[in-house]
């Protein structure tokens, strides 16, 4: 074996390893964004979670006590009535679309 292939081997080895060690950097990279998009998600599921409870509640409020002690008119209550029969209907339609389909994946 020649010097110059002895070069050149050591050369494809270098060559390997570099783009070996760039994949590794491009699947780390890939790893740390969807688990940075992942924890965004969770954060609006709660926070959504959240707004959805408190409408909910106020809702409850204004069925539950007396009209003197309300302090939302009652096109404020529709409103509320329509954002709670939204999210249930989105929420159904989700579950019902994830069960017809197949799994894209």
């Amino acid at each position: 074996m020649s010097a110059a292939d002895k070069i050149g081997e050591i050369s494809s080895i270098e060559a390997l390893s570099l783009e070996t060690g760039l994949n590794k950097q491009e699947e780390l990279r890939r790893e740390t964004t969807n688990k940075t998009l992942h924890n965004v998600l969770i954060w609006a599921l709660i926070f959504a979670t959240c707004v959805i409870s408190v409408i909910v509640l106020v809702r409850v409020y204004h069925l539950i006590i007396c009209e003197s002690f309300h302090w939302l008119s009652k096109e404020e209550v529709k409103v509320l009535d329509n954002i709670i029969t939204g999210a249930i209907t989105g929420f159904a339609l989700n579950i019902i679309a994830n069960k017809v389909t197949p799994n894209l994946n």
